[in-house]
């Protein structure tokens, strides 16, 4: 879709079909990866990471897929701040938390 025309008159015709559509933001920044191990109480969190989307320099180049990607040896990411790892970790156990409380279960 080349402009904004296109992009809503794609959306009407899938809420006609579908009779919803779902509207994305575009976010822009660096993007990072938080994996962590739960128990239903503790966040154990492993080190930060980033992957390599594009194959080339200047995110120039095919997805990779996420086959290659860094951490640091003090394990955080240059533009990363603390409190935004913090956050990140708010929000894991929120998610967690809503989860077990869905479907009873830990997740």
């Amino acid at each position: 879709m080349q402009n904004v025309e296109e992009i809503i008159s794609y959306a009407l015709e899938r809420i006609q079909t579908d009779s919803e559509v779902i509207i994305e933001k575009k976010l822009v920044g660096q993007e990072f990866i938080l994996q962590a191990f739960w128990d239903g109480q503790t966040l154990s969190t492993m080190p930060l990471v980033q992957d390599f989307k594009r194959l080339l320099d200047g995110d120039a180049g095919p997805n990779t897929g996420s086959m290659g990607s860094y951490s640091r040896p003090d394990h955080r990411l240059s533009f990363l701040r603390s409190l935004d790892l913090e956050k990140a970790k708010e929000i894991m156990i929120k998610s967690l938390r809503a989860t077990q409380d869905d479907t009873g279960e830990y997740y």
